[in-house]
């Protein structure tokens, strides 16, 4: 049985997976040359494969727990659509800021959309033979991002521009050939090397300039040269291969801003965290006890069911256990559904996490809704429970608390405090969380108005605009 084999058998022990899709996704990986094996996106890996974004999704980050994919977790550059750092752990990714040696743009290191998680197969299963430094197209293969969508436009520009590829050993040289003009903007970018260097193109400069890289990055970013035929001598210092693009950067980065690049659908660092297979199947321990992620947009769900506690006292444990149980699994079901995650649960209440607003008011409604069908059995019984709901949207700060991946901030405090407005069978949202896209439109479409107030919430010091949504539980 080969390592692929074996991989697929475990993936295939998961309820989730099963056999019939795992079989089917080994005859497809089975089916890929090296590059498909290479940072893949499930969004787009399902739509070619008839799969159900959700479940691709799912898919891939069983996968990984399989040890079958390894994740990437790739800090983008919207302008020019390359991979301006990549790392194997969530740890990498930090919550200051990165930047674009091509576009040299500086970007804050949010979840949000500009860290894209891809999967690559892991050298345990099969070691790709992909060389970034063998050629200019993969090298730039290897150091972009394979979602972008890049003009002809800006394509064209990048025949002109690009005049040479660097691409030199450990302890290695090479020498570049060069016909300069003057005035002309000519340039190094080393991609995996994160540097530029700029050449001060004259009349009068040197025809045999020379250039050194060391582990620190190249000895000087603006390198003086002569005008007309010039030999530039590369050496690299480093203990690794060093590649690079010799052409006009302001032709490049020009041409990326009069025809910025489109991108394919593919998976967020926020998306992830909101995967409940991700929160069920990956735990915290191995990343670093201080671990701070910065998020732009979170949108936080809080319930709490009222009556529990009068349910134990007056049924015993056995019958309210069951209830609170059953409970919570129709909660999970319906963030499951709308592609959230439960954080945590605190006694009978949970806290839930989405990538965006719409989502999380859908879930809000559909638990609501099915919390009728686990009231009406408990009012049979001669008894009363009811579920209160609290949404808010804002930034947050995922961190390691005690060994999990929780939320920290304002938004959090904001979204707990919502939810202890409301009454039973009650949903209240903040304004932003009414005001985000397709929000709206989808509270009509179910037929739901709204009433809004203002409130003081503790913490908060400005009055806030809540809004109690008119479900069928709470007319």
């Amino acid at each position: 049985m080969d390592a692929l084999e074996q991989k697929i058998q475990a993936l295939s022990g998961y309820p989730a997976i099963g056999e019939k899709l795992a079989r089917r996704f080994g005859e497809l990986l089975r089916r890929q040359d090296d590059w498909g094996l290479f940072r893949v996106n499930p969004l787009r890996f399902g739509e070619q494969n008839d799969v159900e974004p959700r479940a691709a999704l799912d898919l891939f980050v069983h996968a990984a727990r399989v040890g079958l994919f390894d994740f990437a977790f790739n800090q983008l550059c919207f302008g020019c659509g390359g991979v301006a750092y990549s790392h194997d752990s969530l740890d990498g990714v930090g919550i200051e800021s990165y930047d674009c040696t091509t576009c040299d743009v500086t970007y804050d290191a949010s979840l949000d959309e500009r860290l894209e998680v891809s999967f690559t197969i892991s050298p345990a299963v099969k070691r790709l033979h992909i060389a970034p430094y063998g050629d200019p197209d993969s090298y730039f293969r290897a150091y972009s991002s394979g979602n972008v969508q890049r003009s002809p436009q800006l394509l064209a520009q990048a025949q002109i521009a690009i005049i040479a590829f660097m691409s030199i050993q450990p302890e290695g040289q090479q020498v570049l050939k060069l016909k300069t003009t003057p005035g002309q903007t000519l340039g190094i970018l080393s991609l995996d090397g994160h540097s530029r260097v700029e050449f001060d193109i004259a009349e009068g400069g040197p025809l045999r300039p020379t250039l050194g890289y060391h582990p620190h990055g190249p000895e000087t970013a603006r390198l003086k040269m002569g005008v007309g035929d010039v030999e530039l001598t590369i050496t690299n210092f480093r203990p690794g291969p060093i590649g690079g693009l010799v052409g006009d950067g302001v032709r490049m980065k020009k041409a990326a801003e009069q025809h910025p690049p489109k991108w394919h659908p593919f998976v967020t660092g926020k998306k992830l965290l909101n995967n409940q297979s991700f929160r069920d199947l990956f735990r915290v321990q191995a990343l670093a006890p201080d671990l701070k992620l910065n998020l732009k947009s979170l949108t936080l769900l809080f319930t709490d069911l009222k009556g529990s506690t009068e349910l134990y006292d007056r049924t015993g444990d056995v019958y309210a256990y069951g209830i609170v149980q059953e409970h919570f699994r129709v909660l999970a079901e319906a963030v499951r559904r709308h592609e959230g995650a439960i954080v945590k649960t605190m006694g009978d209440a949970i806290m839930a996490s989405f990538s965006s607003s719409r989502d999380a008011v859908a879930a809000a409604v559909e638990m609501m809704a099915a919390m009728e069908t686990v009231n009406r059995k408990v009012k049979a019984d001669g008894y009363e429970t009811g579920l209160k709901v609290g949404l808010h949207e804002g930034s947050a700060l995922a961190v390691n608390a005690e060994s999990r991946l929780d939320y920290f901030g304002q938004t959090v405090n904001i979204a707990a405090r919502v939810q202890a407005l409301a009454s039973s069978g009650e949903i209240w949202l903040t304004e932003p969380v009414l005001a985000a896209e397709g929000v709206g439109e989808a509270l009509r479409a179910a037929g739901l108005g709204t009433e809004r107030k203002v409130v003081s919430l503790k913490g908060v010091g400005a009055p806030t605009p809540v809004f109690r949504l008119a479900t069928p539980a709470s007319r």
